[in-house]
């Protein structure tokens, strides 16, 4: 009801066809187009052309709002071809925009039963992830971590392969990212192979740069089967991190991460390490810190040391709604200047600085309700002071 067509042409018994139609097209009158919904509006210009035994349909168009294989492709204009005789519909150089962003793509569908794709898409340089991300927007809108919030150029190829069915397409890219930021997380430079396969989104021999170190790893999520996840670190420093470098604070220190996990959500089995190392605050040397967390079987234990046993921390809990857990945590005159440091930097000259804490807790409680938890917290030394000033714990 929204499309109009001029037709001209001609039909002879020796020549065969040769037919034009010329106007304004909106998709959704087609509905479906192979089994997937097809949207767009523009200009479509048809020819219909060949011998009764080998006709030819070439369809030329400039479409906005285009939309095909749950994918937002933007504005698109180019010709696809099909042929009558070899079910064989032929994509040349079709041209797209998202706004910021340009590809260009080229392929085939074979439209036998079942329909099959081969397309290969180009994303140019100066093309924009954020545009990407809203090309995608359909297929990621049912997973809630899916980073939304990325910006930052992307360049790379795009391979389409498989039958016409969410649950058994390929959409898998090769991409080339720089200057990404995420929340005000800044990445110099990113590499990998992600997208969505067979109903699953993946991400494949990924590397993340920040600006001495690096991370690599690799991630497969499918609603059905559940996570799959590897990653770990190399060369990080605590200086990589943006908002710990714009507090411009002389803290530094070497920082490992190695995470690995699979199992289905709320059953998941993983193993996470963090480590901090050769931490130096305001030029003094710091014992090293490390965090360990577990989950397996619907439980997760979490245990720490922080600054070679000034505090420690065990935390045992059960994601099943009520199920007991527990909390047990012990500082030993733990230095906690680092801490006074990032709230209040201008303190970074006050040699007198001074923050000293040792207690302990030992609580349990049922999950879901923390707030009620039973047991007993001591404290036994609170030294705080700067020069000019200092409190003190006199009667634990």
């Amino acid at each position: 009801p929204n499309s109009n067509f001029e037709d001209s042409g001609l039909v002879g018994f020796k020549t065969g066809l040769d037919l034009k139609t010329t106007g304004p097209v909106e998709l959704r009158d087609i509905g479906h187009l192979m089994e997937s919904e097809i949207r767009g509006k523009g200009l479509l210009q048809t020819h219909i052309h060949g011998p009764f035994s080998v006709i030819i349909c070439d369809f030329d168009f400039e479409l906005t709002d285009a939309y095909y294989l749950n994918l937002d492709l933007g504005q698109v204009k180019g010709r696809v071809t099909l042929d009558d005789t070899s079910d064989l519909v032929t994509l040349r150089q079709l041209h797209g925009s998202r706004d910021r962003s340009r590809y260009v793509a080229d392929g085939k569908i074979i439209i036998k039963d079942p329909s099959r794709i081969q397309l290969k898409v180009d994303i140019l340089e100066g093309s924009r992830v954020e545009d990407l991300i809203a090309v995608f927007q359909d297929l990621t809108k049912d997973v809630s971590w899916f980073p939304k919030q990325l910006k930052g150029e992307a360049q790379g190829v795009v391979d389409v392969s498989g039958e016409l069915d969410l649950e058994k397409i390929s959409i898998l890219s090769d991409l080339n990212g720089k200057d990404w930021d995420y929340w005000g997380e800044r990445f110099k430079r990113i590499t990998g192979r992600g997208g969505f396969v067979r109903g699953a989104y993946v991400l494949e021999d990924a590397r993340v740069f920040k600006n001495a170190g690096f991370l690599d790893g690799h991630l497969r999520y499918d609603p059905k089967n559940g996570i799959d996840w590897a990653i770990k670190s190399a060369s990080l420093n605590l200086n990589d991190f943006d908002r710990i470098a714009a507090m411009d604070i002389p803290l530094r220190g070497k920082l490992a991460i190695v995470s690995k996990g699979q199992g289905k959500l709320g059953e998941v089995d993983s193993s996470t390490q963090i480590g901090l190392t050769d931490l130096r605050i305001r030029g003094m040397p710091s014992p090293a810190s490390e965090l360990s967390v577990q989950t397996r079987a619907g439980k997760a234990t979490v245990s720490g040391v922080v600054f070679d046993g000034q505090g420690t921390l065990q935390l045992d809990y059960d994601f099943k709604s009520g199920a007991p857990s527990a909390l047990r945590a012990e500082l030993r005159s733990l230095d906690f200047s680092p801490a006074i440091l990032l709230l209040n930097p201008s303190l970074i000259q006050d040699r007198n600085l001074q923050g000293l804490f040792s207690g302990a807790a030992d609580l349990k409680f049922n999950s879901g309700a923390a707030e009620k938890a039973t047991g007993l917290v001591t404290i036994t030394e609170y030294r705080l002071g700067k020069t000019g000033a200092g409190f003190e714990l006199t009667q634990p």
